[in-house]
């Protein structure tokens, strides 16, 4: 199944063993090097809970209306999922990472990405420029990742979708 970062956001996340909401996702972590979803940021307890970390590998069913996940034991400390905590400091985000052709032209930045569930990769990018025109950049169009952006064929700068695009992922 593919999903939208921006669709995970929000999303009630309930344990099977209990039957119950136990939280919702806050935040998707991705790692920009090697286009995948390390973690899952997830608040229990309402807004004045914790901020504990689901790896990908630990999801029975995304849902269209929940996560399910087997138990609350799958919720983990941040410092447990390594990775999760070293991409904030490599600064190897995602989100808001400049997309550039390999001329150098700024084509924006990415605003939002779709996920296959099944495998935590990242399927597609979805690119606003300032000004510029909307785009959609599949995974396998990055030529290669810098510390700060994605690098794609000059050829990429020359495709557009239709306005309104991004609002609709």
């Amino acid at each position: 199944m593919l999903l939208a970062y921006s669709d995970l956001l929000n999303s009630p996340v309930a344990a099977a063993d209990l039957g119950e909401r136990i939280g919702s996702v806050v935040d998707v972590i991705a790692e920009a090097s090697s286009h995948r979803v390390v973690a899952l940021s997830i608040r229990t307890g309402g807004w004045f809970g914790a901020t504990k970390l689901l790896s990908p590998d630990d999801v029975i069913e995304y849902d269209p209306h929940a996560l399910i996940i087997p138990t609350t034991d799958a919720l983990v400390a941040p410092a447990e999922i390594v990775r999760a905590h070293d991409i904030g400091t490599r600064h190897d985000q995602v989100l808001k990472r400049a997309v550039v052709t390999e001329r150098g032209e700024t084509l924006g930045s990415v605003v939002n990405f779709v996920i296959d569930t099944d495998t935590a990769g990242i399927v597609r990018y979805f690119v606003k420029g300032l000004l510029g025109p909307e785009r959609i950049i599949p995974t396998t169009s990055i030529l290669r990742v810098t510390n700060t952006a994605f690098v794609v064929s000059n050829s990429q700068g020359t495709k557009k979708i239709p306005a309104g695009t991004l609002a609709e992922a």
